[in-house]
């Protein structure tokens, strides 16, 4: 199956927004 490609750009832009919020939880917890 081929995703249509602005499928695939907003999952690739989701996957990338949530590793930034990773990034930034991980941060916070290594603070404490």
């Amino acid at each position: 199956k081929k995703l249509p490609l602005f499928l695939k750009e907003c999952e690739f832009r989701f996957n990338f927004g949530t590793l930034k919020e990773q990034l930034k939880i991980l941060r916070k917890w290594c603070e404490i």
